[in-house]
């Protein structure tokens, strides 16, 4: 299993506060929770800015995360391990 690579929650990324963010892989984890059905407009506003800025958007429901933790952790590792090959690439 890949090591999780986490440095900071609640950390800024220039104008905005995501809840994870891993320094070393530039992936960010958005949980999104109910209020998430009412802003969707922002929150697409903001992933593309953040994708324009070269970071990778991971967006999961916080049911998934309480229900389905496991499946919730191979999506992370999938992106981790894309994300490493991706990097070793260039």
């Amino acid at each position: 299993m890949t090591t999780l690579p986490w440095g900071a929650t609640q950390h800024p990324i220039g104008p905005y506060i995501v809840d994870f963010f891993s320094s070393r892989t530039g992936i960010v984890i958005e949980i999104d929770g109910r209020i998430h059905d009412s802003q969707m407009e922002y929150d697409a506003e903001r992933q593309a800015e953040l994708e324009g800025a070269r970071y990778l958007v991971l967006r999961v429901a916080t049911a998934q995360v309480m229900h389905d933790l496991s499946t919730t952790l191979r999506l992370i590792e999938k992106a981790i391990e894309s994300r490493e090959a991706d990097n070793a690439a260039r």
